[in-house]
This record gives structure tokens, C-alpha cells and sequence, in this order.
């Protein structure tokens, strides 16, 4: 019986906002459209694997059909089966392919997998049991996710292979002073591997004294300041070489320069010529001695 107002005329029945959905008051509705929001596949199956539950984007990342769920949920083995018939899991027999799959799910243990459908689309498929039996299982598609970190290795893979053939050692330290990428010319020059140097502090690289020497140019280089500066560092094999480093700072990310690049060439030979350039012009060619020019040079 309707409410009834205080003059007598019955008030009208409550209307739901424009666009909005009522609030169901059956418990399996409620359940059914809170699923049907979620932006991932949802199956609730019992410990007897039939579907108690599942959502519509199931469906759709499954591509199963409407005749499948004619007469109530599917069962799991009828929904495996389906898949196996269509070639979703590859060659082989149908049968025995729902039957490795069936066995699988009564064990009722966790899992983790991706599925690459016949359509190209790769799905995450996540299982976690339940305390009385039965399991959840929440299917995500990561089709986007897998083509950017595909695009990312490839991205990476030619800037190895670039930085790797230019003349130059490179490496990038962020704003933690870790090193996050060098080059196998900058590894092969210290006798290091690359794997000896990512990951790593460039206080460990470098070692205490030269850290030390340097920091004000990685303090300048971290506020946004390009730097220059040549230094003698001895390598492995014990030889004494002399390398012009510059440092490239990042562009500004939310006010903050990242990290910077440090690319260093190796230049002893020329500093070696040089030397031998200005030896011979200030001392004589046959005895060794100190010429005139370098006498009014002094003087």
C-alpha cells in the first residue's frame, strides 16, 4: 500500500537520477551488478566447477557466446571444452586438452598465467581459492600493456645498439647517484661488464678519492648545469690515460633535473702529441736543451 501524505493525496514513488541504475534488493542481483562494473573478467565458481557468478566483460574477453549461457551459467569443464574445440588452446585433442584442464582446476591452487587468444589479445588470468572450496578468478586484458613493454625492449635494444658503437663511453646516473645505463664502450674501458656497472652507487664505480674530487661537478650537473673537465684515471691494466668528460644534465622533470648523462673520451694520445709539440718547440732538436723561445717565454 502506498504512503500517504499529510493532506491525504499519496506522495509519488521515489524516481532514480537520470542515467543512474536502481539499486536491486535481490542479494545475486546486487552481487551481478557489482561485477558487471568491474573492468576485468570475474568467474566465482564452487568447489563442484560450475559458474556461480561471472560478469559480462568475462564474456567478452572470452568471446563466448549467448547460446552458452542459454539455460544458467556454464560449467568450467563446458566452458574449456568450448575453448578447446574453437583451437584456443592450440593443436591437440579437445578431450584430452579439458581433461588436463579439469584436473588442474580441482586441485584448487593458485595461479598465475597470460593466454594469448587466436585474436592476438593477451589475457592475464589469475586464480585464488576459497576457504570452503570453489575459487575466484579475475581475467585482465594486458594486449596494450604487452605491445608498450614489447615497443620498450625494442626502444632499448637500439639504443644499446647505438650507444655501443659510437666512440664515445657513456653513462646515465640519476639523482640517487646510481648508475642506470652505460655503454659496453664505457664498461670495456675499465674492464668492467655492464652488469658490473647499472644497478650500482658511481661512488662505487669511481672509488672514494676520485668521488670526492669530482662531487661539485655532479652537484653543478644535477642543478641543470652542463660541465666540462678532463681527469687521469689509471685502468686495470695499470696504464695511466687521460679522458675529457662532459656532463649532460636531463631536462626538468617537475622542477627537478632527473640525473645527467656522462660521456667521456679517451684522449692521451692527444695529449701526448701535444706535449711533444710543445717539447720540440721550446728546446733544441739536437741536444735537448731549452731554445730562446722558451727562454723569452719565462722570462
Amino acid at each position: 500500500m502506498g504512503s500517504t501524505a499529510k493532506n491525504g493525496a499519496k506522495a509519488a514513488p521515489e524516481e532514480s537520477a537520470p542515467g543512474s541504475r536502481a539499486m536491486p534488493h535481490d542479494p545475486q542481483a546486487m552481487l551481478q551488478m557489482f561485477l558487471d562494473y568491474l573492468p576485468s573478467g570475474v568467474t566465482l565458481v564452487g568447489p563442484d566447477l560450475k559458474l556461480i557468478a561471472c560478469n559480462a566483460k568475462f564474456r567478452e574477453l572470452l568471446d563466448f557466446p549467448e547460446e552458452l549461457f542459454t539455460d544458467g551459467l556454464a560449467s568450467l569443464p563446458k566452458l574449456v571444452r568450448f575453448n578447446a574445440l574453437r583451437g584456443d588452446y592450440g593443436p591437440g585433442d579437445p578431450e584430452e586438452i579439458t581433461a588436463a584442464a579439469v584436473e588442474r582446476a580441482k586441485k584448487m591452487e593458485p595461479h598465475v598465467f597470460e593466454r594469448t587468444r587466436p585474436n592476438g589479445a593477451v589475457l592475464e588470468i589469475r586464480g585464488t581459492p576459497l576457504s570452503g572450496g570453489g575459487f575466484v578468478s579475475i581475467y585482465t586484458d594486458i594486449t596494450e600493456r604487452k605491445r608498450t613493454e614489447q615497443a620498450l625492449r625494442d626502444s632499448e635494444a637500439e639504443l644499446r645498439l647505438l650507444t655501443d658503437n659510437v666512440p664515445a663511453m657513456i653513462l646515465y646516473v640519476d639523482r640517487t647517484m646510481h648508475c642506470v645505463f652505460a655503454n659496453k664502450r664505457y664498461a670495456d674501458f675499465f674492464g668492467l661488464a655492464v652488469a658490473d656497472i647499472v644497478g650500482k652507487r658511481l661512488l662505487d664505480i669511481v672509488g672514494d678519492a676520485a668521488y670526492m674530487q669530482l662531487e661539485g661537478h655532479f652537484g653543478k650537473a644535477l642543478e641543470g648545469h652542463p660541465v666540462a673537465y678532463q681527469r687521469n684515471v689509471q685502468i686495470n691494466s695499470g696504464e695511466q690515460r687521460c679522458i675529457e668528460v662532459e656532463l649532460v644534465p636531463r631536462a626538468a622533470e617537475q622542477g627537478q633535473i632527473p640525473g645527467f648523462y656522462s660521456m667521456a673520451t679517451d684522449i692521451t694520445e692527444q695529449k701526448q702529441v701535444e706535449e711533444r709539440i710543445q717539447h720540440v718547440a721550446h728546446h733544441d732538436n739536437l741536444t735537448g736543451l731549452p731554445n730562446r723561445l722558451l727562454f723569452n717565454d719565462r722570462l
